[in-house]
């Protein structure tokens, strides 16, 4: 550890050596000391033994700026004026320096930026006459992809419905008497396509219709499914997606 003022006095040959390997090994060490160089450059370094701080002098010549900070004890160094932040604001993204990138962030910015699937609720249709999924916000999308697996109903000759609309043809319960398949509805205009896969006893139909309007849109917060007439639910589940 030195410091020189950088300048070499006219001298005789033994103290121009000496005064030279003064100023190389402060060089060498930065210029490293507890107190500040009393000689000093524009862009000259120091590294401060007081404080481990590796400074850099300002282009005017007028003031210290910190580079960062070594540790000694682990051999490590942290740059000095860049924001941190803890492990659990970086798990829930709360950090406010957009230049720190959470998970959640990232998550934040697929899904307002992407395409991506939700899955809102499940029902079990395994009985009553309606089933209900309600408390929804539906905002966010644009629209519901909606499965219906392996439902049974009662007895009839009944098509399921969505909020009053049919999603499917007439079914009829039986030995076999279930329907598989989907639909999607737009949440901008209401209505949209269902394919369904219906068995009945030996028979299978599959058909592809369109859905007429439902009336459901980005406002709406809850969806009953039914049938045309009074018959209830055996078996299966509906699942409801929301897509972005």
């Amino acid at each position: 550890m030195a410091q020189h003022d950088f300048n070499i006095d006219n001298q005789s040959a033994p103290a121009f050596r000496g005064d030279l390997n003064n100023a190389l090994e402060a060089l060498g060490t930065l210029s490293s000391g507890a107190t500040a160089p009393s000689t000093t450059y524009a862009n000259m370094l120091w590294y401060d033994t007081a404080t481990n701080i590796l400074k850099m002098r300002s282009e005017a010549d007028d003031a210290w700026i910190n580079l960062g900070t070594l540790n000694q004890s682990t051999n490590t160094f942290a740059p000095a004026g860049v924001a941190t932040q803890t492990t659990a604001t970086w798990e829930t993204g709360t950090d406010t320096t957009e230049s720190l990138v959470s998970a959640a962030k990232v998550a934040a910015a697929i899904a307002a930026n992407g395409s991506s699937m939700v899955l809102l609720g499940t029902l079990a249709t395994t009985s009553g006459s309606t089933q209900v999924l309600s408390g929804l916000v539906l905002t966010p999308y644009k629209e519901l992809h909606i499965a219906f697996n392996d439902i049974e109903i009662s007895a009839g000759n009944f098509a399921l419905e969505l909020n009053g609309a049919a999603l499917t043809r007439d079914t009829r319960s039986g030995e076999f008497g279930r329907i598989f398949g989907f639909a999607i509805i737009s949440l901008a205009h209401g209505h949209g396509l269902s394919a369904a896969r219906t068995q009945i006893s030996f028979t299978t139909s599959k058909v592809v219709d369109l859905v007429e309007s439902t009336g459901i849109d980005t406002a709406t917060t809850s969806l009953t499914f039914g049938w045309s007439g009074a018959t209830n639910f055996t078996a299966g589940e509906i699942l409801v997606y929301g897509v972005r």
